[in-house]
């Protein structure tokens, strides 16, 4: 993972230079908003074999607030919500055992982006604090449990003046555990976002 945060860290730092002196798209074309809202609706597809199907649907918020220092940046928040089918292995019978789990998801961090434009794209990351609920019939299965993870993300977002309409990449590492039990929820995320500024 510390690879990860360090790819994370460089990247931003680039993106977020360049912005602020207008080298990737000019310079800015309007003042920015304070920030944005908006509604997530998406997919998630799991890298790892402890999901049954390794495709998800997945939906959330996302908050971005302007900083007044550091034009190009904005403290990010988010909020994620996935369910699906976990493959937990074989029982002492042999049988395969498979729980419904329940993924709800905070993320904080920091996005830079040419913001205040008609088309804004952005790069950002940060870091996730995840809670669980895995539901089996097994009570030494079921429960709840808590994990972190990191997360890189790329997105655009095109003002339509009466909504802000937009697609958004994500690529995390992410792990929880449910009592003994240890869950990956590396992937990646990709969806449609709508939204308003303020």
């Amino acid at each position: 993972m510390l690879p990860f945060i360090c790819l994370w860290g460089v990247c931003f730092l680039f993106i977020n230079v360049a912005f602020s002196k207008g080298h990737l798209r000019g310079q800015f074309s309007a003042e920015p908003s304070n920030g944005n809202v908006f509604v997530f609706l998406g997919n998630h597809d799991a890298e790892d074999e402890d999901w049954e199907s390794n495709v998800a649907g997945e939906y959330g918020l996302d908050l971005t607030l302007a900083n007044s220092k550091y034009r190009a940046t904005r403290f990010a928040m988010g909020a994620l919500f996935l369910s699906g089918t976990a493959d937990l292995g074989k029982d002492e019978k042999g049988e395969q055992v498979d729980s419904e789990v329940s993924v709800q998801q905070l993320d904080i961090g920091a996005k830079g982006g040419d913001w205040g434009t008609s088309t804004e794209v952005y790069f950002g990351g940060g870091i996730s604090i995840i809670q669980a609920k895995v539901q089996d019939d097994n009570p030494l299965v079921s429960g709840t449990g808590r994990g972190t993870g990191t997360w890189l993300e790329l997105g655009i977002i095109f003002d339509l003046d009466v909504v802000l309409l937009g697609v958004k990449y994500r690529h995390a590492l992410a792990k929880f555990a449910v009592g003994q039990t240890k869950f990956n929820l590396n992937g990646k995320h990709i969806g449609l976002t709508v939204g308003t500024s303020f």
